[in-house]
């Protein structure tokens, strides 16, 4: 194939005229993909899947405010650009999560592509995220995807999502993923070009993840709410809302909202800055113990939402967390009782 490069001399930078060139190297890149079969970008996407190993963090804004005057406490999608704190990031509280598996990249449009056979997308490109897709439409191509695969993939929790963007358990509490450098991890309104880009260019944080600061807001399962104070594990967020969560800021944005606690929320419809990116439960024998209190140490029951329990339930799954006096650690269970 004859390669061909473009030189740029002198242009100042427009969405247009950006949009056009990235229009430009789609053309180019085609053939590539063309020779790709459904099944070869579908088997892309599980290769790309990270196992996540569960643990215990501070969620939400974990960094020292001054100033607390400075922090802004509404919470709604036009104060991203405020250089500060957000009031819906407090208060920092304790959560646990179950081990599980989060892909590397966000999705991309040839991804979707393959199971959707259409691109609701504006900036169209190769390995370019996805997005202009409806959360309806999201549901789709994972139940699609599901039917195609045999696997159960879904969105992460925003739990998941922070934990993982956090870096897990080998987390260096950087202020963004992977770095307290926005340009080195992120794509955001200081180097974007005014437009989404190719995934996984930029530095990965340390879980090998791209992209989780910048470039597509990235969508979570949970519903938008306030945070509580109480220890939580494996939280699935409210019942009910009116609108999903949204995760990492993106390529039109400062980066403020890149930062690895910052968190909104939008209607749930099409805009051209919104991704997502997969998520999958570790499957795991489930493990019944009668151990008891006196030999080990305390036990604490919680539901599926990480709501703290009166008793131990009789029937159905939940979580029991139980310290290990030799280890002097928790040990959390998933626990299905007949």
């Amino acid at each position: 194939m004859t390669s061909c490069v473009i030189k740029i001399k002198n242009i100042k930078y427009r969405p247009m005229k950006v949009f056009v060139i990235s229009s430009m190297m789609l053309c180019l890149s085609s053939s590539i993909w063309g020779q790709a079969s459904s099944d070869d970008i579908v088997n892309h996407i599980e290769n790309n899947m990270v196992e996540v190993k569960g643990g215990t963090f501070m969620m939400g804004q974990t960094h020292v405010v001054e100033d607390e005057s400075k922090i802004i406490t509404r919470v709604a999608s036009s104060t991203i650009d405020d250089d500060s704190p957000r009031a819906d990031e407090l208060p920092a509280h304790r959560v646990t999560v179950s081990d599980f598996r989060i892909c590397k990249y966000e999705l991309t449009q040839e991804e979707w592509t393959a199971v959707m056979s259409s691109n609701p997308s504006y900036f169209r490109g190769v390995n370019v995220p996805l997005e202009s897709a409806k959360w309806d439409e999201i549901q789709n191509f994972i139940s699609r995807l599901n039917e195609m695969t045999g696997h159960k993939y879904r969105l992460p929790t925003e739990a998941e999502w922070e934990f993982a963007a956090r870096g897990g358990n080998l987390s260096c509490d950087y202020r963004y993923s992977g770095s307290n450098n926005p340009d080195e991890v992120a794509w955001y309104a200081a180097d974007s070009l005014e437009q989404m880009q190719p995934v996984g260019k930029k530095k990965p944080n340390e879980l090998g993840l791209y992209d989780m600061s910048g470039n597509a807001f990235e969508w979570c399962n949970d519903w938008y709410g306030p945070y509580g104070e109480e220890h939580q594990i494996d939280p699935k967020g409210p019942e009910r809302g009116t609108y999903h969560v949204l995760r990492g800021g993106s390529w039109k944005h400062s980066s403020n909202g890149l930062r690895v606690s910052f968190r909104t929320h939008i209607p749930t419809t099409h805009l051209n800055k919104c991704g997502f990116r997969l998520a999958e439960e570790v499957e795991k024998e489930t493990v019944i113990t009668t151990v008891s209190n006196k030999d080990n140490g305390i036990k604490q029951f919680y539901n599926l939402q990480g709501l703290l329990l009166a008793k131990k339930p009789q029937k159905g799954t939940y979580i029991c967390k139980e310290w290990d006096r030799e280890k002097q650690n928790w040990v959390i269970r998933k626990i299905t009782a007949k």
